[in-house]
């Protein structure tokens, strides 16, 4: 009777374990299945090896070196500059510069040197780099314009010789600086009222030919009295800035310097 209560109390522990194993057993089954992952599953996780029909990885062609002409001609194309007088706003246009001039347009704080124009200050344009003879500077409203020389330090102040053109106000210029546009011009100590391209220059034997009708002149700048018509050959007596005096149909006056070619001597 008592080995028989024994056997009786040791099978309720026994059960307990084999129930206790079997649940393991099936857990780490469990486990084990979704450890092991199918190639295809694999495959789709981005394991390439296991996707059966997967491209192999293709390696890179190796460039031979360059030569030395090549080398050069990349350097060159690196090098090569784009003007930033191609971006300006519509207000402010700039013909006759080549693509190493370049452009930026300053405030009335970046001609603080001469403190007399900021209170008659419109616009302002700062040209540097390589600046040909007779780049054009020109603005969209009416005023007078002035010329911070940037080959003198301190800057010197000239007075530009302006003129209309397209409906804009214009100016020429011959090395780098500033072109200020202005109101009026008050009276400034130590400003100069010649333009560095205003002076007279004898033009010898020269004859140009227009290439656009333009206005005859009677003073550069001045009043239109007639009309120099297109393909007209004229003798020039002399150039002062951007003008050019002519005689015309037995007349004698100014036309501007844009619309024309040279077909003997020296105009400049």
């Amino acid at each position: 009777m008592k080995s028989k209560m024994t056997w009786c109390l040791l099978k309720v522990p026994l059960r307990w374990s084999l129930a206790l194993a079997l649940t393991l057993l099936m857990t780490t089954a469990t486990l084990a299945q979704f450890d092991a992952l199918g190639d295809k599953d694999r495959c789709f996780l981005g394991q390439l090896a296991y996707c059966p029909d997967a491209p192999e990885a293709e390696v890179p062609e190796k460039s031979e070196p360059k030569s030395e002409s090549e080398k050069k001609e990349t350097k060159g194309i690196e090098r090569e500059s784009v003007s930033t007088c191609l971006s300006l706003p519509p207000r402010i246009a700039v013909s006759g510069f080549n693509m190493n001039t370049h452009c930026q347009i300053v405030s009335a704080a970046g001609i603080a040197q001469f403190e007399a124009l900021q209170h008659v200050f419109v616009d302002a344009l700062d040209v540097w780099g390589v600046v040909p003879g007779g780049t054009e500077v020109c603005f969209q409203s009416s005023g007078v314009l002035a010329f911070l020389d940037a080959n003198d330090a301190p800057r010197t102040l000239y007075v530009l010789q302006t003129y209309e053109r397209d409906g804009m106000t214009c100016g020429m210029i011959d090395n780098h600086g500033t072109v200020v546009q202005l109101n009026s011009l008050p009276p400034i100590a130590g400003a100069s009222a010649t333009q560095p391209t205003s002076e007279a220059i004898a033009a010898g034997d020269c004859l140009i030919k227009l290439t656009e009708t333009v206005h005859l002149r009677t003073e550069p700048d001045g009043e239109s009295f007639g009309l120099v018509w297109m393909n007209s050959e004229v003798p020039v007596i002399e150039t002062i800035g951007p003008w050019h005096k002519v005689i015309f149909e037995g007349q004698t006056g100014y036309i501007s310097r844009l619309y024309n070619t040279v077909l003997r001597g020296s105009c400049e």
